[in-house]
């Protein structure tokens, strides 16, 4: 959202730190109203589901998806190589599989 800015910088030390505070804060918002977040699905005998949607700058979604173990994950975002992609576990406790990465596949994971 601030092309300018280098990502190495850290944003929260600058002026425009506040600007991304009050964007990051509405998102999560967003989120916990269930108005950025979507629940995927898998249809019984079905092992594929897409989801599509378009956002305007600053904006995000997050995906909820329960998978079995051993079953095979891939990702793959259609987008500007401006936006980013992240996968997280369903617990802190385990790092990200994949982190605000501008990769357009993710990687298959077990």
């Amino acid at each position: 959202m601030f092309p300018e800015q280098s990502r190495d910088q850290n944003l929260l030390e600058q002026p425009i730190g506040q600007v991304w505070q009050a964007i990051s804060a509405n998102q999560l918002n967003a989120v916990r109203s269930g108005s950025a977040l979507e629940t995927i699905q898998f249809p019984s005998g079905r092992f594929s589901q897409q989801a599509s949607g378009s956002l305007k700058p600053g904006q995000g979604k997050a995906y909820l998806a329960r998978f079995t173990q051993d079953q095979t994950i891939r990702l793959k975002l259609q987008a500007p190589s401006q936006v980013r992609l992240s996968f997280y576990p369903p617990t802190s406790k385990s790092p990200a599989l994949l982190q605000d990465s501008q990769k357009a596949n993710g990687p298959a994971s077990s």
